[in-house]
């Protein structure tokens, strides 16, 4: 186009009377590596939990079901980190007895006792996006009669678009409010770190989801006490809340859908859903007969389970040590 300055672009395209054709193929090529490793400590003294970790690092180029080129002259430049790269993952699972008023049989104990603190904590670095916009540049300058080839791109994270050109380190800053930023625009001497491209050209630079967003931390916890009446019957209060810090996650668990809200001089506040503002909630529930020899968490169903009777043989008073085994039906 840019040799025949003016032309319809219709009349250079490969096949006339035809416009832009999608051409979808099963080509993306994707590269995963991890350290895992996880800590698990049963029941013992009142205290049990599980802590697991994850060192990751994806990369790809193309991590969604279906990710348009911008560039269909050139697809090496797609090779980056992958959306859902995140490279750091820490999540922790806990119940503890609180150690006083131990004695069920007085009614101090029954009254006081028998508290459980329960919860899970997750820590998790933020996910990768790109800094494009969604125009095309491969057109000329206004009034040049060049046209470009058109805007035919679809990603899960930044704009649909063309990648802008770095010229340097858009370090991550880490700050918010109305005088921080999470990454910067501009380079020491003032200059702006992205530019848009030239007219009538691509950005041929590796810069696909070059900017990692604010990370994820949550904090579920659960306060629980049970009542036991008499030997298969029991109360239990249960008091549960989510993000109970109120913890402000600008980019919640899967990332935010671009990156003007925390790039820009004055951030624009992430949607009411990326907060996950915290959430509480309390109950009473009433128990009667047992449920498991294993279940640790409701004392009325403990008592039960250690006087020896499942939750069937309780109710006809069997003791499921010495009563014989049902017959269970098998579906074919």
């Amino acid at each position: 186009m840019a040799a025949h300055p003016g032309d319809n672009v219709n009349a250079h395209r490969p096949y006339l009377g035809y416009g832009s054709i999608r051409e979808t193929d099963n080509v993306a090529n994707s590269m995963y590596s991890s350290f895992q490793v996880s800590w698990n400590r049963r029941l013992s003294g009142g205290l049990q939990f599980g802590v697991a970790y994850t060192l990751s690092k994806s990369m790809d180029n193309g991590s969604n079901q279906r990710d348009v080129v911008p560039d269909t002259y050139d697809v090496s430049m797609l090779w980056g980190p992958s959306e859902f790269d995140a490279r750091h993952i820490l999540a922790i699972n806990y119940l503890y007895e609180v150690p006083f008023f131990k004695n069920h049989a007085t009614l101090s104990g029954k009254l006081l006792g028998g508290w459980q603190i329960s919860g899970i904590t997750q820590f998790q670095t933020g996910l990768p996006c790109s800094v494009a916009a969604a125009t095309d540049y491969t057109a000329g300058p206004k009034g040049s009669g060049i046209s470009g080839v058109g805007l035919d791109s679809n990603f899960g994270c930044g704009a649909n678009g063309q990648y802008w050109i770095v010229n340097g380190n858009p370090k991550i800053i880490g700050t918010f409010g109305p005088h921080g930023q999470w990454f910067a625009t501009t380079n020491p001497d003032g200059s702006p770190i992205f530019t848009q491209p030239p007219a009538g050209t691509f950005n041929t630079q590796r810069v696909r989801n070059l900017i990692y967003q604010p990370g994820f931390e949550n904090w579920n916890l659960g306060l629980f006490k049970s009542f036991p009446v008499g030997e298969s019957k029991g109360v239990q209060f249960r008091a549960e809340a989510y993000n109970v810090w109120n913890h402000p996650n600008w980019c919640g668990s899967s990332g935010c859908s671009g990156t003007t809200n925390i790039g820009s001089i004055r951030p624009t506040p992430p949607p009411l859903g990326k907060y996950s503002p915290r959430a509480a909630s309390a109950t009473c529930s009433f128990r009667s007969g047992c449920i498991s020899r294993d279940t640790p968490d409701f004392l009325g169903v403990r008592r039960c389970a250690e006087s020896g009777k499942t939750s069937t043989d309780a109710r006809d008073g069997r003791d499921w040590r010495t009563a014989p085994a049902r017959p269970r039906p098998i579906a074919l």
